[in-house]
């Protein structure tokens, strides 16, 4: 039954990441030129076009104030009739159809979905280690569990990115979208490990009896019986966790990260009108977080079938 658990939970897992990987190009992102990467140099390069485009535009109706250049804009886009005709219409398209800046969204959600990638591989591993360090036997390794876990959880995340970025990796090169995903993954370690030490902690120490006793050694015993239980059991908790970091790096853009939240304040200050941006962001997340919130669900019940064999 264990290892019937374990081989479907590991192959749910690559089939996740593989798909997530291949949809967030993280290889052609983390490996851009130092500079900040090939893919923020595009999308700086599309904010700059979408800028200049607004400018011309507002050149050609040869009108000098802009709030009245908007107000001709909106009239004549009035005329059309339809959605588009309407004031939420027009917001709609200044938002998204006008220059093509849909794409800065897309571009966002892009980048959104590789430092989440990224940030939740990350944590993971860190979460495994810290698990094991503070269930060691050994004094040191304790302490160092334990301060990295008050240091983590008694400091806001965003000071903890601004840290990352202006100090302990200042002048390394590194692109941004890479130092974002090892703040988020050294902050979600912290929650992770607790979450992973209460699932080890729920399994019944017959279970490790019972591997001793066929010939394991503690790390088999740990890796093939214990470690798949528990994962089991806390599976919902994980989920929350994983769910909670996609939604916590909204806050990247504070490093230049460009994000969907990035995005929504490009446009913002191209349209002074923070509606339909925001909304298009909440979108977003919603589809991201809505997405892997049912490939959680379906795990679930994948492992309550396993179990009911």
């Amino acid at each position: 039954m264990v290892q019937v658990i374990k081989r479907r939970f590991c192959r749910v897992t690559c089939v996740c990441l593989l798909v997530i990987t291949a949809l967030a190009n993280i290889p052609l992102v983390i490996f851009a030129d130092v500079n900040g990467g090939e893919y923020q140099q595009q999308y700086e390069y599309l904010v700059s076009e979408i800028a200049d485009d607004y400018e011309d535009e507002l050149e050609s109706l040869e009108i000098g104030n802009e709030q009245e250049a908007r107000t001709s804009l909106f009239y004549r886009w009035r005329q059309r009739g339809g959605f588009f005709g309407t004031d939420l219409g027009f917001e709609f398209y200044r938002a998204f159809i006008r220059d093509n800046r849909y794409q800065l969204f897309f571009a966002g959600m892009r980048t959104t979905i590789t430092l989440s990638a990224l940030a939740l591989t990350i944590g993971t591993v860190i979460g495994l280690i810290v698990t094991f360090l503070s269930m060691s036997k050994i004094k040191y390794l304790r302490w160092i569990s334990t301060v990295y876990l008050d240091i983590i959880r008694g400091t806001p995340l965003m000071v903890q990115a601004m840290l990352w970025y202006f100090v302990f990796l200042s002048g390394l090169g590194l692109p941004r979208l890479l130092i974002g995903g090892i703040a988020f993954g050294f902050n979600s370690g912290a929650y992770l490990s607790e979450i992973f030490r209460a699932g080890i902690m729920s399994i019944d120490k017959g279970q490790t009896e019972a591997g001793r006793s066929l010939g394991m050694t503690r790390f088999q015993t740990m890796r093939l019986i214990v470690l798949p239980q528990a994962i089991k059991n806390v599976l919902p908790a994980i989920a929350n966790e994983y769910i909670v970091l996609i939604k916590e790096t909204a806050i990247v853009f504070v490093i230049a990260v460009p994000d969907i939240m990035r995005a929504a304040n490009v446009v913002i200050s191209l349209t002074f009108s923070p509606m339909m941006p925001l909304l298009g962001a909440t979108v977003m997340y919603y589809v991201i977080i809505k997405t892997l919130s049912i490939f959680f669900r379906w795990m679930e019940k994948r492992l309550r079938k396993a179990d009911a064999r």
